[in-house]
Order: structure tokens, then sequence, then C-alpha cells
């Protein structure tokens, strides 16, 4: 299991447009990817349940790859997301 730990930087918190790239970059590998904020957590493919956790601005999560393509899909789905500005 690879886990990028990180500070959501996103004023809104991870609310639509955080939640539209985290799905659509989770949706590139085969891995499980998972969201963890607290003690919840939520399939990164699905945008419904990212949405769900209301997760704050400078909330601490945690995304979680498990699978064939883990290291792969930590590596670019937190690069992708801190470019974009969602998470440092």
């Amino acid at each position: 299991m690879q886990v990028v730990s990180a500070r959501v930087t996103e004023p809104v918190g991870f609310h639509a447009r955080p939640a539209a790239v985290a799905v659509t970059q989770a949706g590139r590998f085969k891995c499980s990817v998972e969201l963890r904020y607290k003690d919840r957590t939520a399939d990164m493919k699905s945008i419904i349940q990212i949405m769900k956790m209301g997760i704050p601005w400078d909330a601490q999560i945690e995304i979680c790859c498990a699978g064939e393509d883990e290291k792969e899909a930590a590596e670019v789905i937190g690069r992708t997301m801190r470019e974009k500005g969602l998470i440092e």
C-alpha cells in the first residue's frame, strides 16, 4: 500500500472541482484508491462518496493506493493534485 498524506489547500475544501480531479485521476489506475479523512474512508473513484465526506479547507487527508499499480497511482495522483493547488 502506498499512502500520500496531504493538507487540503483549496479554499472551498475538497468539494466539486477537487473531487472531479480526484475521480478522474483515480480512474486511470487498476488499484483501489481510497481517500481518508479523520475516521472516514471513501472510494476515490466515486465523486458522490468524496463529496459526502465534507472535507474542509486545511484538513489533513490521506490518499491510499493498493494493488498492482499502487506506486504509480500514488505518485501521479499526488503530483497532479499538488500541481492544481488542491493539496500540499
